[in-house]
């Protein structure tokens, strides 16, 4: 457990490789942030170790007068207050036939053919990306080199116990992103030219370089409390998967109205 626990003040997601990263991955995390850092001096890195891939967000109220805990995002995509079966969730995950998840980061060149789309664009663009304040980069779990789309299944999945992604707002949305957070570059500061420059050489890079796999297995799922969605880790508190107590997570959760 990282930080310490704020009963009724934080908010919760399911991330994997939060803290302690695989090798290949810890390598490309610093090797991205060092080029970043080398050509915007604007760019401010995240500490290695809050660094994270979001499975889903967890986030949610509890009902006045209940200890039932409304999904934040049902309600602000579909306008539905529907509480979370937290327990049946976390279950859910635990037995999942899509666990391990085998991500796979760079190696997406460009091209009028790609393996599959992400949001409607090519994933060597969406490999990398820089999004107003917001350095992301992202890959996408296969299963036997196919990419069928597991992660956006296990979202999905989730649906059933009151767990909406912030991505499937729509009914029929399958995302399938497995994305994590480099930094932030202060607005205002780089140019349009240079932000496109950088952009575009680290795609290339990803494109060229060979393609390494993150497995996420039980054991690499954390769920994690937080004051700041960014995670760092003096403000948030963390819990692996597969020793979870559920009580103590659920006391973190704000009251709603």
């Amino acid at each position: 457990m990282l930080g310490t626990p704020q009963p009724g003040r934080m908010n919760v997601t399911m991330v994997a490789c939060y803290g302690d990263k695989p090798p290949a991955l810890a390598r490309f995390i610093e090797t991205a942030q060092g080029r970043l850092g080398a050509s915007l001096p604007s760019f401010v890195p995240y500490d290695i170790r809050q660094v994270h891939g979001t499975i889903i967000g967890l986030e949610g109220s509890h009902l006045p007068k209940s200890d039932g805990i409304v999904n934040a995002n049902y309600l602000a995509l579909r306008g539905e207050r529907r509480p979370m079966d937290l327990a049946r969730a976390f279950d859910l995950v635990r037995r999942s036939p899509r666990i391990p998840l085998r991500v796979q980061i760079g190696g997406f060149p460009p091209g009028p053919q790609p393996p599959f789309v992400s949001r409607g664009r090519h994933p060597y663009e969406r490999s990398f990306s820089i999004s107003g304040e917001t350095v992301v980069a992202m890959g996408w779990p296969h299963v036997d080199g196919r990419f069928t789309a597991p992660l956006a299944g296990l979202r999905r999945d989730l649906e059933s116990v009151g767990v909406l992604h912030k991505y499937h707002a729509a009914v029929d949305a399958m995302d399938d992103d497995f994305f994590f957070v480099l930094g932030c570059v202060r607005q205002g500061d780089p140019s349009e030219d240079a932000l496109r420059t950088v952009t575009d050489g680290l795609r290339a890079s990803m494109a060229r370089a060979r393609p390494f796999e993150v497995v996420v297995d039980l054991r690499d799922i954390h769920v994690v409390g937080y004051m700041d969605p960014a995670l760092p880790l003096e403000t948030s508190v963390s819990y692996r998967l597969p020793s979870l107590d559920l009580a103590s997570l659920v006391a973190l959760y704000p009251v709603g109205h």
